[in-house]
Protein backbone atom coordinates (compact mmCIF):
# COMPACT_ATOMS: atom_id res chain seq x y z
CA UNK A 1 0.00 0.00 0.00
CA UNK A 2 1.60 3.19 -1.44
CA UNK A 3 1.95 6.00 1.37
CA UNK A 4 -0.84 8.18 -0.07
CA UNK A 5 -3.46 5.38 -0.28
CA UNK A 6 -2.48 4.85 3.25
CA UNK A 7 -2.74 8.39 4.49
CA UNK A 8 -6.33 8.44 2.68
CA UNK A 9 -7.52 5.41 3.94
CA UNK A 10 -6.35 6.82 7.55
CA UNK A 11 -8.08 10.18 7.48
CA UNK A 12 -11.26 9.18 5.80
CA UNK A 13 -11.45 6.59 8.92
CA UNK A 14 -10.00 9.40 11.60
CA UNK A 15 -13.12 11.81 9.76
CA UNK A 16 -16.03 8.84 10.63
CA UNK A 17 -14.69 8.33 14.17
CA UNK A 18 -15.01 11.75 15.02
CA UNK A 19 -18.09 10.84 15.95
CA UNK A 20 -19.03 9.76 19.18
CA UNK A 21 -18.92 6.81 21.94
CA UNK A 22 -20.58 4.68 24.15
CA UNK A 23 -22.56 5.69 27.08
CA UNK A 24 -23.35 4.00 30.59
CA UNK A 25 -26.79 1.54 30.36
CA UNK A 26 -30.07 1.97 32.52
CA UNK A 27 -33.41 0.62 32.49
CA UNK A 28 -34.77 4.26 32.61
CA UNK A 29 -35.23 5.94 29.53
CA UNK A 30 -33.26 9.24 29.48
CA UNK A 31 -34.89 12.75 29.14
CA UNK A 32 -34.72 14.31 25.31
CA UNK A 33 -31.71 16.35 24.82
CA UNK A 34 -32.38 19.82 22.80
CA UNK A 35 -31.08 19.45 19.75
CA UNK A 36 -28.23 21.87 20.82
CA UNK A 37 -27.65 19.62 24.26
CA UNK A 38 -27.30 16.44 21.91
CA UNK A 39 -25.19 17.85 19.20
CA UNK A 40 -22.94 19.15 21.79
CA UNK A 41 -22.69 16.05 23.56
CA UNK A 42 -22.25 14.03 20.50
CA UNK A 43 -19.26 16.43 19.28
CA UNK A 44 -17.70 15.77 22.77
CA UNK A 45 -17.93 11.82 22.09
CA UNK A 46 -16.71 12.35 18.52
CA UNK A 47 -14.23 14.33 19.30
CA UNK A 48 -13.10 11.88 21.97
CA UNK A 49 -13.05 9.40 19.18
CA UNK A 50 -11.00 10.95 17.10
CA UNK A 51 -8.31 12.15 20.04
CA UNK A 52 -8.08 7.99 20.85
CA UNK A 53 -7.97 7.39 17.03
CA UNK A 54 -5.18 9.83 16.19
CA UNK A 55 -3.00 8.46 18.80
CA UNK A 56 -3.62 5.22 17.75
CA UNK A 57 -2.63 5.86 14.09
CA UNK A 58 0.61 8.25 15.23
CA UNK A 59 1.81 5.33 17.14
CA UNK A 60 1.05 2.65 13.97
CA UNK A 61 2.70 4.83 11.98
CA UNK A 62 5.58 5.83 13.84
CA UNK A 63 8.43 3.00 12.59
CA UNK A 64 7.66 4.55 9.39
CA UNK A 65 5.05 2.75 6.55
CA UNK A 66 2.68 0.01 7.69
CA UNK A 67 1.69 -2.62 5.38
CA UNK A 68 -1.50 -3.77 4.84
CA UNK A 69 -1.32 -6.48 7.21
CA UNK A 70 -0.15 -4.11 10.02
CA UNK A 71 -3.40 -1.41 8.99
CA UNK A 72 -5.51 -4.35 8.53
CA UNK A 73 -5.03 -5.22 12.28
CA UNK A 74 -5.06 -1.46 12.98
CA UNK A 75 -8.55 -1.29 11.35
CA UNK A 76 -10.07 -4.93 13.31
CA UNK A 77 -8.02 -3.84 16.80
CA UNK A 78 -8.28 0.25 16.84
CA UNK A 79 -11.01 1.57 14.50
CA UNK A 80 -13.36 -0.86 14.99
CA UNK A 81 -13.81 -0.97 18.75
CA UNK A 82 -13.65 2.73 18.37
CA UNK A 83 -16.42 3.35 16.27
CA UNK A 84 -18.64 0.67 18.36
CA UNK A 85 -18.44 2.73 21.03
CA UNK A 86 -18.81 5.60 19.59
CA UNK A 87 -22.02 4.50 18.41
CA UNK A 88 -23.67 3.29 21.51
CA UNK A 89 -22.64 6.58 23.23
CA UNK A 90 -24.33 8.46 20.52
CA UNK A 91 -27.07 6.24 20.38
CA UNK A 92 -27.40 6.03 24.18
CA UNK A 93 -27.87 9.95 24.29
CA UNK A 94 -31.83 10.97 24.01
CA UNK A 95 -32.65 12.08 20.88
CA UNK A 96 -34.50 15.75 20.79
CA UNK A 97 -37.87 14.93 20.57
CA UNK A 98 -39.14 15.02 16.86
CA UNK A 99 -35.54 14.24 15.66
CA UNK A 100 -35.61 10.55 16.84
CA UNK A 101 -35.49 9.05 12.99
CA UNK A 102 -32.56 11.25 12.02
CA UNK A 103 -30.52 10.29 14.48
CA UNK A 104 -31.42 6.53 14.35
CA UNK A 105 -30.13 7.12 10.55
CA UNK A 106 -27.00 8.59 11.98
CA UNK A 107 -26.45 6.05 14.29
CA UNK A 108 -27.15 3.22 11.58
CA UNK A 109 -24.82 4.55 8.88
CA UNK A 110 -22.21 4.38 11.50
CA UNK A 111 -22.97 0.98 12.65
CA UNK A 112 -23.11 0.18 9.07
CA UNK A 113 -20.04 1.76 8.11
CA UNK A 114 -18.29 0.06 10.96
CA UNK A 115 -19.47 -3.64 9.96
CA UNK A 116 -18.47 -3.03 6.51
CA UNK A 117 -15.04 -2.58 7.85
CA UNK A 118 -14.77 -5.40 10.47
CA UNK A 119 -16.51 -7.68 7.57
CA UNK A 120 -13.77 -6.88 5.66
CA UNK A 121 -11.03 -5.01 6.38
CA UNK A 122 -8.51 -5.41 3.93
CA UNK A 123 -10.56 -4.17 1.44
CA UNK A 124 -11.82 -1.47 3.04
CA UNK A 125 -7.87 -0.30 2.95
CA UNK A 126 -8.03 -0.55 -0.87
CA UNK A 127 -11.72 0.55 -1.16
CA UNK A 128 -12.09 3.95 -3.58
CA UNK A 129 -15.08 4.44 -1.80
CA UNK A 130 -15.07 5.73 2.02
CA UNK A 131 -17.58 3.54 3.89
CA UNK A 132 -18.21 6.44 6.41
CA UNK A 133 -19.18 8.81 3.77
CA UNK A 134 -23.13 8.25 4.46
CA UNK A 135 -22.61 8.85 8.14
CA UNK A 136 -20.03 12.03 7.72
CA UNK A 137 -22.83 13.36 5.46
CA UNK A 138 -26.20 12.64 7.56
CA UNK A 139 -24.31 13.86 10.93
CA UNK A 140 -23.15 17.20 9.18
CA UNK A 141 -26.85 17.93 7.93
CA UNK A 142 -28.07 17.13 11.37
CA UNK A 143 -25.76 20.00 12.21
CA UNK A 144 -22.52 17.59 13.90
CA UNK A 145 -19.29 19.24 13.69
CA UNK A 146 -16.93 16.59 15.27
CA UNK A 147 -18.90 13.68 13.57
CA UNK A 148 -17.49 13.01 10.38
Amino acid sequence: MNACRFTAAALAMAIALAACGGGDESSTTPEALTKDEFIAQADEICATATDEFDAALEELSAGGQPSDEEVATFFSETLVPLGKDEAAQIDALAAPEGDEEEVDAIVTALNDAIAEVESDPEAAIAAEDDPFEQYGTLAEDYGLTECR
